[in-house]
């Protein structure tokens, strides 16, 4: 494929993901270690959007170049499960992320931006690739490879869930336990957060994504408007904040050293 620059790279989209119509909505497993009071008033992430991104790495996302690699336009089977959802983000996405990061921290290093940033390589791994914490079992996070693997940070968790288990709009739900496992999922995050002294986050659904940035210990969160899996519009011009782009970012976040990590 032609080289892009990588702001087009991350416009791609993947199809979209269906759960199967007779699923119904699942309550959450409970934790000892966390629970849904745990989290206190919900603010908006008010800056996490494009206008900021390119703001702060317009330059890296135009001229870095970047082979092209548009996603399958083959529509997905309805999913019935985590696994399934772990499955395809791992074909869709887990890659892109991976690759964009690099050749993103690739153009830096070649321009001497790296240091003077003050920023550290990071990709996108899960299981073994970071130390282990005890009662944090990641779906994924973001990482720096230059630290060895028994110390190594897990910089920034994500959280897979489908969507019968956690969406945006259970928050407003008039349903009690929907409101309630809304928060549960959020506090389990704010959890991991905690646990590895980590100021970010997000949860990935079959439907949508929700950065997180935790304000304090006390449960204090601020949640990103939702990013659709895949916007309804098919238009090729307009730069828009894709899935793809957000998860670029989020990494961008997890590489600046003295922001990453919160007490």
């Amino acid at each position: 494929m032609s080289p892009v620059p990588l702001i087009r790279y991350l416009q791609h989209e993947p199809p979209s993901l269906f759960m199967e119509d007779d699923l119904k909505a699942t309550s959450m497993t409970k934790s000892e270690n966390y629970k849904w009071q745990d989290i206190g008033p919900i603010g908006r992430w008010v800056d996490f959007n494009l206008t900021t991104i390119r703001q702060r790495y317009g330059a890296t996302l135009s001229f870095t170049q970047i082979p092209d690699e548009p996603m399958p336009s083959t529509p997905l089977r309805d999913i019935v499960s985590e696994a399934e959802l772990r499955d395809y983000f791992s074909r869709l996405i887990y890659n892109r992320v991976e690759r964009s990061l690099r050749y993103g921290f690739n153009y830096l290093q070649r321009n001497d931006q790296l240091g003077s940033a003050n920023l550290t390589r990071v990709d996108i791994g899960s299981g073994a690739y970071a130390r282990f914490v005890r009662g944090c079992e990641l779906d994924l996070f973001y990482a720096s490879p230059s630290q060895p693997r028994n110390e190594r940070d897990a910089r920034l968790p994500v959280e897979l869930k489908t969507s019968n288990k956690w969406n945006t709009d259970m928050r407003s739900s008039t349903n009690d336990t929907r409101q309630h496992d809304f928060r549960r999922v959020l506090s389990q995050v704010n959890f991991y957060m905690k646990t590895n002294h980590t100021r970010y986050a997000c949860i990935i659904t079959d439907s949508e994504m929700v950065a997180i940035r935790r304000l304090d210990r006390n449960g204090n969160l601020e949640l990103s408007d939702p990013i659709p899996w895949r916007h309804q519009s098919n238009s090729q011009n307009q730069v828009r904040l894709t899935m793809l782009l957000a998860l670029w970012y989020l990494g961008m976040l997890a590489a600046e050293e003295g922001n990453w990590r919160l007490p």
